[in-house]
């Protein structure tokens, strides 16, 4: 399933190198998955903060190019499939040289794409953080009602366009996943987004959206959450009693107490969590979450952090941390029962790293860690590193394989990917010692740990 622009490219090269008889064995409908999987992801990188990369939808409109020149043969496949073409959007995270001209081939490219995603499900994607012409909502509005029907998803980021985005809420009844993001804070008052009309909503993002009393109801089938502390999360987390899937993102810092609430004590639904070191530990000893096995904890948003507990999740198979303390994190890594771990580090958390792998493989005396810990566990599978940095440091290099060396020893079945977002991949030695157990990878948008774990789950079933 190649998704990286490196992989595209190979599948592309292949088909060039073999447009004379061996594609044509193969059948269209496996063409038109292939050309699905290898398609870009359009997601935010933080919905929260920062818009979708230009590049990305740059890369999706170079990329449905690219195979619908190949042969003539794959480009009638390619226009054929509908659900190539059902990701439909714009966005505008700066000021375009010629205004009127790009909001026109924004109608031009969306009227194609719709027209070619035929009866699919389709997914919106409205990012929009200036000033339109005056008449171009107007049109957007008559180019995708007759559609609205279809619509799946639905992604708003605005900031002056808020209002005319959020009337598409009132006709999009069917849709699953809706985000909304306002960027702009001064907004805030000048428009409810109408979720009361909505029927089969599952996945709600929210960012400086203020809660509505007619939203309670709706609010009681969402099944993931999104959202950024505020004094109205117990509201929406009060009503959500469905809820599987919760992040929360950041916290208001001039909310004061919401820390010391119970807003996660009812939520026994939960499978996946995602919330900040401190947040976490600060309700821990209050948690019950009998069938929590996704957690994710995000940098604290400040240097205080409760004594760390141990918590017991019994259930509990991954955990995707972002490295900043790390001796608050041993309770929770050397879990017996963990199967993946993916640590993010930067940096300026190169020591801290070292000293979390110092700490796991030979704990302090007093550590509060879990009866009879060690690491790695019994049942550790899979170990992610992922380093954001844009440097390489090959003596720092040489440290941190030292330390992975004796992990991968101690557990012989371990694997262990290495992920350089920016710099070189390096650990060739490491790969060298244990080249089954290793890999190593840059700029890759890695599946996420825990739809990894229940890929492999579903497999070994």
């Amino acid at each position: 399933m190649p998704r990286t622009r490196r992989q595209q490219q190979r599948l592309i090269d292949i088909w060039n190198q073999n447009t004379s008889q061996p594609i044509y064995r193969l059948g269209p409908e496996l063409i038109s998955e292939i050309f699905l999987h290898a398609r870009p992801v359009l997601a935010t990188r933080d919905a929260a903060r920062s818009p979708i990369y230009e590049t990305t939808w740059v890369e999706l409109v170079r990329y449905l190019a690219c195979i619908t020149s190949i042969t003539g043969h794959l480009r009638r496949i390619a226009l054929n499939y509908g659900e190539l073409w059902s990701v439909v959007g714009f966005h505008v995270t700066r000021p375009p040289t010629d205004v009127n001209n790009h909001y026109k081939r924004v109608l031009i490219v969306m009227e194609v794409f719709l027209e070619r995603a035929r009866r699919c499900n389709i997914h919106f994607y409205f990012h929009d953080l200036y000033f339109a012409p005056s008449w171009f909502y107007p049109r957007l509005h008559a180019l995708i009602m007759p559609h609205i029907g279809q619509a799946r998803t639905i992604q708003i980021r605005a900031g002056s366009s808020w209002k005319q985005l959020c009337v598409i809420l009132n006709n999009a009844v069917n849709i699953n996943n809706l985000s909304l993001i306002m960027s702009k804070p001064s907004l805030q008052n000048l428009l409810t987004p109408p979720l009361n009309v909505l029927r089969n909503l599952k996945e709600l993002t929210l960012y400086r959206i203020v809660y509505h009393e007619s939203s309670h109801e709706i609010m009681k089938q969402v099944e993931k959450l999104d959202c950024v502390v505020t004094t109205d999360l117990w509201k929406w987390l009060g009503s959500s009693v469905q809820l599987k899937r919760l992040r929360i993102r950041d916290i208001d810092r001039t909310e004061l107490g919401l820390t010391d609430s119970n807003f996660l004590v009812p939520l026994e639904s939960l499978t996946h969590l995602s919330v900040s070191l401190r947040l976490y530990y600060s309700i821990a000893p209050r948690l019950s979450l009998p069938h929590l096995r996704h957690l994710s904890l995000q940098a604290p948003w400040d240097s205080y952090i409760d004594e760390p507990q141990d918590c017991r999740h019994s259930l509990l198979r991954t955990l995707r941390i972002c490295l900043d303390q790390h001796d608050y994190l041993l309770p929770i890594v050397m879990k017996p029962q963990l199967e993946y771990l993916e640590i993010d580090w930067y940096s300026s958390h190169r020591s801290q790293l070292l000293m979390l792998l110092s700490e796991l493989l030979n704990p302090s005396l007093g550590s509060i860690l879990p009866n009879r810990a060690t690491f790695p566990g019994p049942s550790l599978k899979y170990l992610r590193l992922i380093y954001s940095g844009l440097t390489h440091d090959a003596q720092y290099e040489a440290s941190l394989s030292n330390h992975l060396g004796s992990i991968l020893t101690k557990a012989p079945r371990l694997k262990l990917d290495v992920v350089a977002q920016h710099a070189p991949p390096g650990f060739e030695e490491l790969m060298k010692r244990f080249p089954s157990q290793v890999q190593r990878y840059q700029r890759f948008h890695s599946v996420p740990l825990d739809e990894l774990y229940e890929r492999s789950r579903k497999d070994n079933e």
